[in-house]
């Protein structure tokens, strides 16, 4: 109990003389680096979060490959009905 009361005024009294000894906007800039920086580990873990393993990512070509050869398919079947329409 001592103990812990003893580390609550040194932590207040270093606050203190932090703050009677600072520049006020030196405290600003350090409050503006702290957000920023919260803001980059909020970023940073929500990449992470969102993030497939590369398993996923080669998945997810091979599902585009796909798609675009059914595209490509799709098109030059168009192109081939469109000539026939065009002839008759």
């Amino acid at each position: 109990m001592r103990q812990r009361r003893a580390q609550t005024m040194k932590n207040a009294n270093q606050a203190v003389s932090e703050l009677t000894s600072h520049d006020p906007l030196t405290d600003i800039d350090r409050m503006k680096d702290r957000v920023q920086r919260m803001e980059a580990e909020a970023k940073a873990s929500r990449t992470m979060v969102n993030t497939n393993t590369i398993e996923d990512q080669f998945a997810e070509l091979e599902k585009s490959k796909a798609n675009s050869e059914v595209e490509n398919e799709l098109a030059s079947l168009k192109v081939g009905l469109k000539i026939r329409s065009e002839k008759e």
